[in-house]
Formats: structure tokens, C-alpha cells, sequence
């Protein structure tokens, strides 16, 4: 994630709209902390949340619910963009 970020970062000094897309899986997104991490990076390297999308599969969504709502509302307050990957495989 931190690669992603810290890349999309570059290439924006070029291409100031650029966005980049990051797939992560379930087992990431139940990491304690990782909204604050995905955050705290995007502040680092000076991005608007609206840089990123959070590129999720269907399943995940369906394991905890409650967790994935309240993970995908901050980053959505954040600007980040979720998507749901593999849509329709799952």
C-alpha cells in the first residue's frame, strides 16, 4: 500500500488528477488500525483522499458487516473511493 501511495504521489507532480487503485483483502482491512494507516499515509505524502480507491471483493463485505461499514464510512469521509472487485464471481 505504502508503494502505491508513495508512486501515485510521484506521478501526480506530473498528472495532478491521477488516481491510483489498491486491491485489498479481507485479512488486510481487519488489520487493527488500518483505516488510520491508510490515512496517516496519504497525509504523509500530501494526497487527497480522492487519490485513492480501496478496491474490495464482493465476499468481504459479507463477512462482517458492521466491521466493512464502519472501515469503508471513515474512508469514504476521507474521500477515499471503495469499489467492490470481482463483483458477480462471489
Amino acid at each position: 500500500m505504502e508503494n502505491a501511495i508513495k508512486q501515485c504521489s510521484e506521478w501526480r507532480k506530473k498528472n495532478p488528477d491521477f488516481k491510483i487503485a489498491v486491491n485489498f483483502s479481507p485479512v488486510q482491512l481487519n488489520h487493527i488500525g488500518i483505516v488510520d494507516k491508510i490515512l496517516n499515509m496519504l497525509k504523509e505524502y500530501n494526497l487527497p483522499g480522492n487519490a485513492l480507491k480501496v478496491e474490495v471483493t464482493e465476499s468481504a463485505q459479507l463477512e462482517d458487516e458492521n466491521t466493512y461499514t464502519t472501515i469503508f464510512t471513515r474512508l469514504k469521509d476521507a474521500g477515499v473511493c471503495i469499489s467492490i472487485d470481482d463483483f458477480g464471481t462471489g
